[in-house]
């Protein structure tokens, strides 16, 4: 399987994170069939982790 080009985004601010784990891509994969297409998930945060 190739890397993942993903990014998590921030809807609070509408802003880019970071880029997805291939996990974290496999679970927005599957919260797709449960949140109507949106594919959200909730990720720990660290901090500021927003791309500059």
């Amino acid at each position: 399987m190739s890397a993942s080009t993903a990014t998590l985004h921030d809807y609070n601010i509408a802003e880019p994170i970071r880029a997805a784990s291939d996990d974290e891509l496999q679970a927005s994969i599957h919260a797709t069939e449960h949140d109507g297409g949106a594919g959200v998930i909730l990720v720990p945060d660290h901090g500021d982790r927003r791309l500059r």
